[in-house]
């Protein structure tokens, strides 16, 4: 890259993170309950702060590098949502990430994670001469839907690698591997729920990421898609 270039891509992502932290800082003095929705993709939530480091300001979407400290004072959140996020962050990246949630969430705030569950694939391998018919139905679904797998072998063994290896995906995780990075960065409590349940008004329904097609078959890709989804809410 050329130094004009390098220079020009510098001051873009400087202005870029400072128009960051002052659409976070218009937004927290307007809401009562601020809630921050981060790595949106094409999904705005009313009422939330959307943010994504394809920012898209005609739809309200805020730049914002979670590879950086998040533009926000401590305890600044009531709650913070993300989907299918962290498994593409290895894990000092997404310790990282995990710490920054808990520092701006205010005390007593919720944060709702959802990332792929490794146990399901890991249970899906193992029981690959036994497959029940909703796995088969999944196993169909992940090898015809998804690019990155679609030319592997038509096995239990094809969607274990490409979870792993799939995707830009950088660290899987169980529940009990989650919950206990949560404990240690300082939540004291962390529970799993279903897709879409909640306490909390704000984050019922949240889980329902469109883009999951349907399979040639006709079998429901959301459906699918949630099997393998590990949702939990964390308390501060």
């Amino acid at each position: 890259m050329k130094p004009i270039k390098k220079l020009e891509k510098f001051f873009r992502k400087r202005y870029a993170r400072g128009m960051s932290a002052a659409h976070f800082a218009e937004y927290l003095t307007k809401e009562k309950e601020p809630r921050l929705h981060f790595g949106c993709g094409v999904r705005v939530f009313q009422g939330w702060l959307n943010t994504d480091l394809f920012a898209d300001p005609k739809r309200g979407i805020v730049f914002q590098d979670l590879s950086k400290t998040f533009p926000c004072a401590d305890r600044s959140f009531r709650f913070v949502f993300s989907e299918h996020v962290h498994e593409h962050f290895g894990y000092k990246e997404g310790k990282r990430v995990l710490s920054e949630c808990f520092r701006i969430l205010k005390d007593g705030g919720v944060l709702r994670l959802a990332t792929p569950d490794i146990d399901f694939y890991v249970n899906l391998y193992l029981n690959r001469k036994n497959l029940n018919e909703e796995q088969n139905g999944f196993l169909r679904y992940f090898l015809e839907t998804f690019e990155d797998v679609r030319d592997f072998p038509d096995d239990a063994i094809s969607a274990l690698n490409g979870i792993f290896y799939g995707f830009g995906h950088r660290f899987i995780f169980s529940f009990d591997s989650l919950e206990r990075e949560l404990k240690n960065i300082g939540f004291r409590r962390v529970l799993r729920v279903k897709a879409g349940e909640s306490g909390h008004e704000c984050l019922r329904g949240l889980e329902t990421k469109p883009g999951y097609r349907d399979t040639a078959s006709g079998e429901n890709g959301l459906h699918f898609h949630l099997m393998a989804n590990l949702s939990v809410e964390v308390t501060k």
